[in-house]
C-alpha cells in the first residue's frame, strides 16, 4: 500500500520534434494522501508540537490588536486535540517564554499564558529573536513522529535585518519545522511574511480586520488535527539534457519559489513538510529539452520521502519516472493537458504580484503600472472581478498620491496565494518591457 500517492503530469504527453529549438514544458508534481490513509479514522493523527509565536510590540496595543490575537490563541487551544504539544512565546525587541511544552488538555495554564501577553513588550519587533526561540521551544519536545509547527503571528514590519530572519526560517525549515503566518491589521508586511513561510513550505494568512484573525487560527487548528504525514520530502532529479527554470508552489495554496537551483548531481530537493488528509500538494517546474530524437524521452525522476508516525511508518518512499514523447504527428503534438495548463496561468499570478511589489517598493513607477495593467488584464483572463476591481483601486490610488498603501499590497499578495479557477488557457507573464 503507497500511504502517499505521487503523480507527475506535463501540459504536452508529445512534444513535436524540431532539430532547432528545444521544447518548452510545465510539470506539475502532486502529492495526496492514498485512499487507504484517506479512509482511516482520526486515529492515524501525527500529533503535532505548536509553538504560538506572538508579536507584542508598541503597535499590538492598539485597535484591539493584542485582544484578538488572544482571542485567536484561545480558539486555536480549544480546538486542539487533546494531546497536542503547545508552546507560547511572545517577542517584541527580545523573546518571553509564557508556556513550554503543556498539553492541550491543560487548558487553564495554557489560557493564562495567553493572557499573560498582556503584560510583556512593548518594544520594537525583532522577529529574528521571537523565531529563535520558538525553535528551541519545539526542539526542546521529544520528537515522538509529531508535526512541528510555528504559527507566527505580526501586525507591523520588522525592524531588525531582515536577512537574519531569512536566515531563521531557513534554520526552522532544517530542522522540519513547518512555519505559518498569519498578518493582521493595517501595517504587516505581506510580502515579508511570504518569504518567511516558503522554505518550510507554509502558508500565508492576513486580515486587515483584525477581530477576522481568528479565522485564520481556525483554518490552522482543523489543518493541524488531520496530518497524517510528517517530514515529506519531494527529490526531483533530471535527465542530463533537461532544463529547469522557475518553480511554483500550485497547492493547496500558491507561491512563486523562484529560479530552480540544482545541486551538481541535478537534482532538486523541496521541503513539503505535513500533509492534511483531506489536501493536496502540487509544485510545478517550467522544463526545457531537446526534441532532435524521436521516441520516449526520460525528464526526470521524483521520490517523496516521509513518516505516517501513527502506523509507525519511518522514512518511507515512493518513486516515479516521468517521461514524454518526441513525436513527428502534430495531431498528438497539439494535445495539451488542461488542468496543468491551468495551474501554470494561474501560479504565474504570484510571480506578476513579487514582481509588481518589488517594483513598487524600488520606485520604479513605469514598472509598476505596466505591472498594475498585466494583473489587470490576467484576473480579467480567470473571471475575478473582485481582484480586477482591486488593481483598477491600486492604479487609482497610484495616480492620485503616487503611492500604494500598505493595505492595498497586502490585500495583493495575500490574494495571490489564493488557489482560484476558471478563466482561460495561460498566456505567459510578459515582462520583457
Amino acid at each position: 500500500m503507497e500511504h502517499l500517492e505521487l503523480e507527475g503530469r506535463f501540459d504536452r504527453p508529445w512534444v513535436m520534434a524540431d532539430r532547432q529549438e528545444g521544447g518548452e514544458l510545465s510539470l506539475l508534481v502532486s502529492i495526496r494522501p492514498g485512499e487507504a490513509l484517506r479512509a482511516l479514522d482520526g486515529g492515524v493523527r501525527a500529533g503535532v508540537n505548536v509553538c504560538l509565536l506572538f508579536d507584542v510590540s508598541q503597535s499590538m496595543e492598539q485597535d484591539g490588536k493584542l485582544g484578538a490575537a488572544i482571542a485567536a490563541g484561545r480558539e486555536l487551544v480549544d480546538l486542539a486535540e487533546s494531546d497536542s504539544i503547545l508552546s507560547v512565546v511572545a517577542f517584541d525587541d527580545e523573546a518571553y517564554v509564557l508556556a513550554s511544552g503543556l498539553t492541550a488538555a491543560d487548558k487553564p495554564r495554557l489560557y493564562d499564558a495567553l493572557e499573560g501577553l498582556r503584560t510583556v513588550g512593548g518594544g520594537t519587533t525583532n522577529i529574528t529573536a521571537g523565531l529563535g526561540c520558538a525553535i528551541d521551544q519545539i526542539l526542546a519536545q521529544p520528537h515522538e513522529g509529531r508535526a512541528r509547527v510555528i504559527i507566527l503571528l505580526s501586525d507591523g514590519e520588522d525592524n531588525t535585518c531582515k536577512p537574519d530572519v531569512i536566515h531563521a526560517a531557513v534554520r526552522a525549515a532544517d530542522a522540519d519545522v513547518q512555519l505559518f503566518a498569519v498578518g493582521m491589521g493595517q501595517g504587516y508586511e505581506a510580502d515579508f511574511l511570504k518569504a518567511l513561510v516558503a522554505p518550510s513550505n507554509g502558508s500565508l494568512f492576513g486580515h486587515a480586520d483584525v477581530q477576522r484573525v481568528k479565522e485564520a487560527f481556525i483554518d490552522l487548528a482543523v489543518t493541524l488535527s488531520n496530518v497524517v504525514a510528517t517530514q515529506v520530502l519531494l527529490e526531483l532529479s533530471l535527465a542530463e539534457d533537461a532544463l529547469v527554470g522557475k518553480i511554483y508552489k500550485a497547492s493547496p495554496d500558491q507561491l512563486f519559489l523562484g529560479a530552480a537551483r540544482p545541486n551538481p548531481q541535478r537534482k532538486l530537493t523541496r521541503r513539503v513538510g505535513n500533509i492534511d488528509r483531506h489536501k493536496e500538494y502540487a509544485f510545478l517546474y517550467a522544463l526545457q529539452i531537446p526534441t532532435d530524437k524521436i521516441g520516449p524521452h526520460l525528464i526526470a525522476h521524483a521520490a517523496i520521502t516521509f513518516d505516517v508516525p501513527a502506523l509507525g511508518v519511518r522514512q518511507a518512499r515512493v518513486e516515479r519516472r516521468l517521461a514524454v514523447e518526441v513525436t513527428h504527428d502534430r495531431a498528438l503534438a497539439e494535445r495539451r493537458d488542461g488542468a496543468v495548463l491551468e495551474c501554470a496561468r494561474r501560479v504565474q499570478i504570484t510571480e506578476l504580484v513579487e514582481r509588481f511589489v518589488d517594483a513598487h517598493h524600488a520606485g520604479r513607477a513605469e514598472d509598476t503600472a505596466r505591472y498594475l495593467d498585466l494583473l489587470i488584464r490576467k484576473y480579467n483572463d480567470v473571471n475575478d472581478a473582485k481582484m480586477v476591481n482591486h488593481y483598477h483601486n491600486i492604479r487609482t490610488e497610484l495616480v492620485r498620491g503616487g503611492q500604494i498603501s500598505r493595505s492595498m499590497i497586502n490585500a495583493s499578495v495575500v490574494a495571490s496565494t489564493v488557489v482560484r479557477g476558471g478563466g482561460e488557457l495561460p498566456v505567459l507573464v510578459d515582462d520583457s518591457f
